[in-house]
């Protein structure tokens, strides 16, 4: 992604980094994403993936950081295949925290 930055002239302000499900909406990164979008301190905001900002319900925060005044921009639109064994395990966390 600093590759993608730099080839494409971005200046890059801050790099924000999870380790956690991304059915985990207590991150601090992703937190971090938000309250400095509300704050105006940023324009374009560059992911791998959709599902590495949040595993269900990006459109929502799509939605929201676009009324902030940033564009995402996912530098590529599919996982590779392994990461499907990680939704596979997101999504038995949903259904075991629903019993």
């Amino acid at each position: 992604m600093r590759q993608y930055a730099r080839e494409n002239g971005f200046t890059v302000r801050a790099e924000f980094t999870d380790v956690a499900s991304g059915l985990n909406q207590k991150r601090c990164g992703l937190m971090n994403v938000l309250k400095l979008a509300e704050r105006g301190e940023y324009k374009k905001l560059i992911i791998e993936y959709p599902d590495r900002l949040v595993r269900f319900g990006y459109s929502y925060i799509e939605r929201h950081l676009k009324y902030c005044g940033v564009e995402i921009i996912a530098i590529a639109e599919k996982e590779p295949e392994d990461a499907h064994s990680e939704l596979v395990r997101d999504l038995l966390a949903i259904i075991t925290s629903f019993r």
